[in-house]
């Protein structure tokens, strides 16, 4: 996870009324033209805009409802994550409970597909095309595992300078070599002694007579790599191939290694000029010893193991002989890193000697309890997440599937059922048997962001195949489901949305069973976590073209049942966009939707824009702003336009890097409407129509005040900030007589946190035209 500038805070509106403050919450909030009479919060529920505008750490405002709110807890049952509450004369809705939360969780979403291989957002996508004409699945980086290998663990063979040299200047590569004989990592290790910044694995079928074409058609990032191992088509290459792609990726700036057997059939001589030929692979027992040292870290106690009888016994027996790959020796250090000081020789030969396993196989096989396992599929689900949420997670499930641990008599002769040893393990020996890793990173909490130490695999392959082994080989589909369901509840938007996509991506492998066990239970539940939940399942879901049609009519079915949470639902999956490059459907959805006056359904709208809107802010913008102009022009879609508007004002935030690498963040719509003038108008017409008498006008000075607080602390928000609410006033004298209004709040002298700077700003611009107001 990558930290971004904190959320300023908003400033407490200690000297003005309560209804601006308080507005937020369905249980305190009048309409606008009556007074608020602030009472409390719903029980767990999370914090509503008045402590969402103190992010950056200050104290809710003074009379707002949800003042000491807490968010809910994870598992917790009940009202956390219900939000919203049925329309009605005297119910105004909460926004979202952090400035900002929208695009947080289009990066959270983000993250926990490229874990599950499900990556569906726009824009991250490279394909190339097969032999036959079809498409290849988007391209996947190489594991930084085997990059880690390479790089650190790698045995100089001999002649590797002569390679080396003879590499340097080429794009296009065809490594020959002996099959088992480390083709694959030499080729990694040439190419990062080029400084290749990124390198992408290519699928056997690929065409490659299309790829040039494909290469110059779009734009790399420089220093991109392509491996390609064992080209399905590698008798038909020719020189002609190579010499387009060698013109192509030279312009790019990119290179592409291919490594075949040396028993591979070159038919076109002219190809030998592309062909360097691989040196012997060094000793096995050179390579079982360098990845054995750098597996555990420690020379010392790598040399120890090897010096033990059995081992040196099973080295001979297995590495000591022709014919045995480089692969066999790699494996063999895994499992040697993974014992005690006393090595099990039994179990690692039993290992071995399966024929049909490959390396995740024998690791996954290997974990010796449930506790290891119940971590390793809690990492599965949460991997990159801090390490203590793991940990928790993993004593959930492990809970779930325990029936008890052995009986033992405590020395009052006393039976107890004993526990699992917290000691019994320490952390240097769980990362290496879970072969994972820690890095200190940061991570968004409603105050800002705060260090963490994170948690994750090794190779990005093992989310997805330990979700996978767990649901496919063992009899506890069930209990899985149940845990996940726990965790759609946690009180991070983060872990929430890693645990939806896991959910998501089970549903691939059996979505009947997944719909029938929560899908629609989750769907027409009161909470509005569990909603989300079911929109992050069919995100993933819809991504598979074999489960798009089941997905749509699912959806569809919700959509018609007149249930508000089946609806809301709806709603908040057709801000997926449901596996379609095309948004037009789905938005056309929520605006028909729109005249639906329940808040449930009404939020889920405003959520299933701002999902789509953080995906693509720049080409959805405008036509989020047309659906507000139809709607606010439409008594019956009026309500939910105003609401559809302030939500995403609220719920959305860009981050914008400095000249010094700095971060700031910005209002999205305001960043676009000063880069884009075709969108600074409507922006325009949206603020005067919420501000200026609407029902939600209370609403919109907070999203107002909200804004000011990001203006107060940077001067170009500021600019752009003050030129906003100048158009607004000339727009419209009523909401530029209620900005002037707001802005003397903001420098009151009893305010808990003023804002000054931006006051003085609007001041300037405003109080010569408003000063009888």
């Amino acid at each position: 996870m990558s930290g971004t500038a904190p959320t300023p805070a908003a400033p407490a509106a200690a000297a003005a009324p309560a209804a601006p403050a308080a507005a937020a919450s369905p249980a305190a909030a009048q309409p606008a033209a009556a007074p608020a009479n602030a009472g409390p919060a719903p029980e767990g529920g999370p914090a509503g805009p008045a402590a969402a505008g103190d992010a950056g750490g200050a104290p809710p405002p003074e009379g707002g409802a949800e003042a000491g709110a807490t968010p809910p807890e994870q598992g917790g049952e009940g009202d956390a994550g219900s939000t919203e509450r049925a329309g009605g004369a005297d119910a105004l809705p909460e926004l979202p409970d952090q400035p900002g939360r929208g695009s947080d969780r289009h990066q959270f979403v983000r993250d926990a597909q490229q874990r599950f291989g499900g990556d569906a957002v726009s824009g991250d996508k490279i394909v190339f095309y097969l032999t036959g004409g079809e498409q290849s699945a988007p391209l996947t980086r190489l594991a930084p595992t085997l990059e880690e290998y390479a790089r650190h663990a790698f045995v100089f063979p001999e002649r590797w300078d002569a390679c080396r040299a003879d590499f340097q200047d080429r794009r296009s590569v065809l490594l020959q070599g002996v099959t088992g004989g480390g083709r694959v990592t030499m080729a990694i290790r040439l190419l990062l002694g080029v400084e290749s910044q990124v390198i992408y694995q290519l699928d056997p079928r690929i065409d490659l007579s299309r790829m040039a074409e494909q290469l110059t058609a779009r734009r790399f990032e420089r220093g991109t790599a392509f491996l390609l191992c064992q080209p399905d088509d590698v008798g038909r290459l020719d020189a002609s191939t190579f010499d387009r792609l060698e013109a192509a990726l030279r312009a790019a700036d990119a290179r592409l290694v291919l490594t075949v057997g040396s028993e591979a059939p070159i038919r076109d001589e002219s190809l030998l000029r592309h062909r360097i030929s691989l040196p012997a692979a060094p000793p096995r027992r050179e390579i079982l010893r360098t990845h054995l040292r750098y597996r555990l870290d420690d020379e010392t106690r790598a040399d120890g193991l090897l010096a033990q009888p059995a081992v040196a016994e099973l080295v001979r027996e297995k590495l000591d002989r022709d014919s045995i790959t480089c692969e066999v020796a790699a494996i063999l250090a895994m499992l040697l890193s993974r014992e005690s000081e006393t090595v099990d020789v039994a179990r690692i030969r039993a290992m071995l000697m399966r024929r049909d396993v490959d390396e995740f196989g024998i690791w996954f096989d290997g974990l010796a309890d449930l506790e290891l396992r119940c971590f390793a599929i809690a990492l599965a689900v949460l991997d990159g997440q801090p390490f203590e949420e793991v940990a928790a997670a993993a004593r959930r499930l492990h809970q779930r599937l325990s029936a008890g641990g052995p009986l033992v008599v405590d020395d009052d002769a006393s039976l107890r059922v004993a526990g699992p040893d917290p000691f019994r393990m320490p952390p240097i020996q769980l990362l290496r048997t879970l072969q994972a890793r820690t890095t200190e990173g940061t991570i968004r909490t409603p105050y800002g962001y705060a260090p963490a130490t994170e948690i994750s695999y090794r190779n990005p392959d093992y989310p997805r195949r330990v979700i996978e082994r767990a649901w496919k080989g063992y009899r506890i589909q069930d209990q899985i489901l149940d845990w996940l369901g726990d965790l759609v509840m946690h009180r991070s938007d983060e872990i929430r949305v890693s645990a939806g996509t896991a959910v998501g991506f089970l549903a691939t492998l059996a979505f009947e069973y997944v719909r029938r066990a929560v899908l629609h239970e989750w769907a027409a539940s009161d909470n509005t976590y569990r909603r989300e939940a079911v929109a992050d399942v069919l995100r993933v879901a819809a991504g598979v073209p074999e489960l798009q049609t089941a997905v749509t009519w699912l959806v569809d079915g919700w959509y018609r049942a007149g249930s508000p949470e089946l609806q809301s639902t709806a709603a908040l999956a057709h801000g997926t966009r449901l596996g379609r490059t095309d948004t037009t459907r789905s938005v056309r959805a929520l605006e028909r939707l729109a005249m639906v006056t329940d808040l449930q359904v009404q939020f889920g709208i405003c959520r299933g824009f701002a999902a789509l809107l953080a995906e693509e802010p720049e080409q959805y913008l405008p036509l989020f702003y047309g659906v507000v102009e139809r709607c606010l022009a439409d008594p019956k879609r009026t309500d939910t336009a105003q609401l559809m508007f302030l939500f995403v004002a609220a719920d959305l935030l860009s981050d914008v890097t400095g000249a010094d690498g700095a971060k700031t963040r910005w209002p999205t719509l305001l960043l676009l409407a000063t880069r884009h003038g075709h969108l600074r108008r409507p922006l325009i017409e949206s603020w005067a129509r919420t501000l200026a008498g609407s029902r939600y006008s209370s609403v919109a000075e907070h999203v107002l005040r909200i804004w000011a607080s990001y203006a107060e602390s940077d001067a170009a928000i500021r600019k752009a900030f003050t030129r906003l609410v100048r158009a607004v006033a000339e727009s419209d004298p009523w909401a530029g007589a209620v900005v002037t209004r707001q802005a003397r709040r903001w420098d009151d002298e009893d305010a808990l946190i003023p804002m000054p700077n931006v006051a003085q700003a609007v001041n300037a611009v405003l109080l010569p035209e408003h000063s009888t107001r």
